[in-house]
């Protein structure tokens, strides 16, 4: 009964972790704007909204956490953004 309440937890720690990790498109290299969510939300405006009509390019990732560069212009992205915030171009 034990080896098979271990395997259960292990199974969920590993669900867990795939859970953490960001999409296969969200990695360094990868071209994205934001959605327009950010722009119309109430809890994102007025944050956002000097990224409005920019593209990024993806820096790094960590969870589903993601670090961006502007490409189209001299925007600096404060902090690490999620990766639900963001589409590919």
């Amino acid at each position: 009964m034990k080896a098979r309440r271990l395997k259960q937890i292990q199974n969920r720690n590993q669900r867990n972790d795939k859970w953490m990790l960001p999409p296969a498109w969200c990695r360094a290299g990868a071209r994205v704007k934001f959605k327009d969510k950010v722009f119309t939300s109430p809890s994102y405006v007025p944050y956002f909204d000097a990224y409005k009509s920019h593209e990024f390019i993806v820096q790094d990732s960590k969870y589903k956490h993601i670090k961006l560069k502007c490409v189209t212009g001299d925007v600096i992205v404060q902090g690490w953004v999620h990766d639900d915030e963001l589409e590919l171009v």
